[in-house]
């Protein structure tokens, strides 16, 4: 179980890592265009990154529910019901 959440939080800290980078290299690209380009770019961004939450959210409700459900028919099966 220990391996287990060691490996969960070394894939958080890297993705916090990358996420940090790779902002990093975008407000760099923003830096160098003109003013019109650099805020529809950094617009079509934001709204590219709202996309891919909802999806994960998505993702992740659907998980829950899946892991609820089959939760509730095993305790169920193991009660006798």
């Amino acid at each position: 179980m220990q391996l287990v959440r060691l490996i969960v939080l070394g894939t958080a800290g890297f993705a916090a890592l990358a996420g940090y980078i790779q902002e990093g290299r975008r407000l760099a690209a923003i830096r160098q265009m003109p003013g019109d380009k650099a805020r529809d770019f950094y617009e079509a961004v934001r709204a590219r990154d709202e996309r891919l939450m909802w999806v994960v959210a998505a993702l992740l409700a659907v998980g829950a529910a899946a892991l609820t459900i089959r939760e509730l028919f095993a305790s169920s099966a193991a009660a006798g019901v």
